[in-house]
């Protein structure tokens, strides 16, 4: 058996920059296990750590020496030593794969401590761009092309003194930026005199009070502030400027792009796919996850759908863990946003499988699943029930039901995007969200210990969901209506009990029927829950339809209209005051990992994933997932009802279940060249758990 080789990608305290960052006294470590040929299962670490000072080389670790260790635990795997005090240290970590000897050191990792630091975000970095294309305008002004919509400040190197006007905007008019966009689209303009000496100048951005100011995130201290910009127009040039003269330093967390990839072969959701992987990646830029430039705010459910997306984007979760961290401390008003809290923890804990923030928050999270609003129904409100001291433990001033965003007074006349839904005392979204807050709590005890306490939220849940099931279904409709005392069945009402699993069996055809006939009759920021619901029960094609829609409720329209981030809103029409770099609209990058590729963790740290592609009428899709254990590779060609072919590559340390749709009559399936007995159920053909490396399934 040959030896195992050298760990890579090791995270302190899961950040790849712990030395700038900063962590924790006592640490976690994550590493990738490599394998030769097909893949390995780890069955033994070492780690040593050192204080910098001392020279980092394998086996020596005078500050912590773990021995060999047995297990396959590879991501945050914790320090065992006494805490430690500030300064600066390395670590490195050895492996066994079933042999008796163990593999060579990987390349030592830095990191600081600093006893203050949980939950540190990702250090932001400056990265200099080059235009890709300058253009002369009729009037003698130079337009330059970056190509991409990104948070940055221009950078100037022209020949000789001169007073020029920049001109940064992230919106294209009639072949010139438009200076004065509609809606919060933005163009910042800049005089500036250019340096004698022709060196490179920065051109300083305008700060905007609303978003540099608290309670916005703060671009970091020695940042220069940037603005979210595409196009630079420069007038008052006496010279054409040279190749490489126009640039601008781009501020933003570094990730790795060739971590996640998506193919199919439908152009219009590529194109989607693209659109909203180029949004994550660039409104990353603080390092915590926020709203869009207008605010810099943090907000709980714009993070649960950049959590999502940035997971099906890059293996690193520091940004999505700073962010839950943040809002603890600065949380915000919508009833629904304090109940994505455990929602948020629990998909960090079957990212990460770190139960140490579980433990950090655990109390946090279950005030915020507000049992304390709990009447004798079993169902929550706001209503005459929420008291001064609630709000003081909560950090807030108010607590106001939202169910959708924004509401009809955002433009002249307009509906908003609530679909109809009254407002009634009791809510049916918000104890949508409550029963699924609960369910959570329960699997965050239970992966604490606490098996007690996760007892009683499981009853709490199943209360909750019964008695929405009693009080809140409309059978002449087959739908679930608003709330108590309504007759309206607004589609979020019967999307979001769907998307958390709370409808019976023998409700989810008519329920699933209601939702599907009203299309995409919400926001973009329901939309991520209405295509969870669509794709939990097995309905890929009514989600593909409305992913690569061409009306103005869909995002072919963003790209249309000449963004490269996804827009705040569907159209202006629907939120007069729109921006073209809100990551809440990103739902199609997860959608496409986590079920058209079908890539989703089944066991903590991803030891554990489930590849269950749905591609609907797709007859190609194929693509990369990031885990933190490496990433899983899917390529699934078919012929629907006649031949379904599934290649699928998973790394070192991880096992995996797999299955393939099927919507023929009898089948002949194959696993890795072998013929095995297999039979479809609800669709789907089982073909059991498989180890790491590639695997080759076939169904005819």
């Amino acid at each position: 058996m040959p030896k195992p080789l050298p760990p890579t990608g090791l995270l302190t305290d899961l950040l790849h920059d712990a030395a700038s960052a900063g962590v924790g006294s006592i640490p976690s470590f994550s590493w990738l296990v490599r394998a030769h040929g097909d893949g390995a299962v780890q069955s033994a670490w070492h780690i040593v750590v050192d204080r910098e000072s001392s020279a980092a080389g394998a086996g020596r670790g005078g500050v912590w020496d773990s021995g060999r260790v047995a297990g396959s635990d590879s991501s945050a795997v914790r320090f065992g030593g006494a805490a430690l005090p500030v300064g600066r240290y390395w670590w490195s970590v050895r492996l066994w794969t079933g042999g008796d000897q163990p593999g060579p050191w990987a390349e030592p990792a830095v990191f600081r401590v600093d006893p203050s630091a949980f939950a540190r975000p990702e250090p932001p970095v400056l990265q200099r761009e080059q235009a890709v294309h300058l253009e002369a305008l009729p009037d003698g002004s130079w337009l330059a092309d970056f190509a991409r919509d990104v948070f940055a400040t221009p950078v100037l190197h022209l020949p000789g003194a001169g007073h020029v006007t920049v001109h940064a905007g992230e919106r294209r008019s009639h072949g010139r930026i438009d200076r004065k966009p509609p809606g919060t689209i933005r163009c910042r303009s800049v005089a500036l005199d250019l340096p004698a000496d022709g060196g490179p100048v920065t051109v300083a951005m305008p700060p905007d009070k609303r978003n540099t100011t608290a309670p916005g995130v703060l671009v970091p201290a020695g940042m220069p502030e940037v603005a979210p910009f595409r196009w630079l127009e420069i007038e008052g040039l006496a010279a054409e400027p040279a190749g490489g003269a126009v640039m601008r330093d781009v501020l933003r967390v570094p990730l790795d792009r060739g971590a996640a990839a998506f193919r199919c072969d439908d152009a219009a959701l590529e194109a989607v796919w693209r659109l909203c992987a180029d949004t994550v990646d660039a409104t990353t830029f603080l390092g915590v996850f926020v709203d869009g430039d207008r605010e810099r705010i943090a907000y709980e459910g714009d993070a649960f759908i950049n959590q999502l997306s940035h997971h099906a984007l890059d293996r690193c979760p520091a940004t999505t863990r700073a962010t839950i961290d943040h809002l603890l401390r600065f949380p915000t008003w919508p009833t629904e946003w304090q109940l994505h809290f455990p929602l948020m923890a629990e998909e960090d804990w079957w990212w990460t499988g770190d139960a140490s923030a579980l433990a950090r928050w655990r109390d946090a999270l279950a005030l915020r699943t507000l049992t304390e609003l709990t009447g004798a129904d079993g169902l929550i409100s706001t209503h005459g029930t929420v008291t001064p001291d609630l709000l003081c433990r909560l950090r807030l001033n108010k607590l106001v039901d939202l169910v959708d965003w924004p509401p009809g007074s955002f433009t002249a006349g307009g509906t908003g995007e609530r679909d109809g839904h009254e407002m009634s005392p009791v809510n049916t979204v918000v104890n949508a969200f409550h029963a699924a807050a609960c369910r959570a709590m329960a699997r965050i005890d239970t992966a604490l210990g606490r098996g007690s306490d996760a007892e009683v939220w499981s009853a709490r849940a199943a209360r909750t969901t019964a008695a929405i099931n009693r009080l809140l279904w409309d059978e002449s409709a087959g739908a679930y209506r608003d709330g108590v005392g309504s007759a309206h069945a607004a589609q979020h009402s019967t999307l979001f009990p769907l998307a958390f699993g709370l409808v019976p069996p023998e409700r989810t055809e008519r329920a699933l029927a209601h939702v599907e006939a009203r299309g995409m009759a919400c926001s973009v920021y329901a939309a991520q829950h209405l295509l969870d619901a669509l794709y939990r029960h097995g309905r890929p094609d009514a989600a593909l339809q409305l992913m690569t829609a061409r009306h103005d409720r869909g995002w072919l329209r963003m790209l249309e209209a000449g963004s490269t981030m996804t827009l705040e809103a569907w159209d202006w029409r629907y939120k007069n005051n729109l921006d073209w770099n809100h990551a809440w609209a990103s739902a199609p990058l997860n959608i496409c990992a986590r079920w058209i590729l079908g890539v989703q963790p089944l066991a903590a740290g991803a030891a554990v994933v489930g590849v269950h592609p749905q591609p609907g009428r797709l007859r190609r899709a194929e693509g990369r997932v990031p885990t933190m254990r490496g990433p899983v590779d899917v390529a699934l060609r078919q012929q629907p009802g006649i031949a379904c072919d599934l290649e699928c590559t998973l790394p070192a340390n991880v096992h995996g279940e797999l299955s393939l749709p099927w919507s023929g009559g009898a089948v002949r399936v194959w696993l890795d060249g072998e013929p095995v007995a297999a039979s479809c159920v609800d669709g789907r053909i089982a073909l059991g758990r498989v180890g790491p490396g590639r695997h080759h399934a076939l169904a005819r």
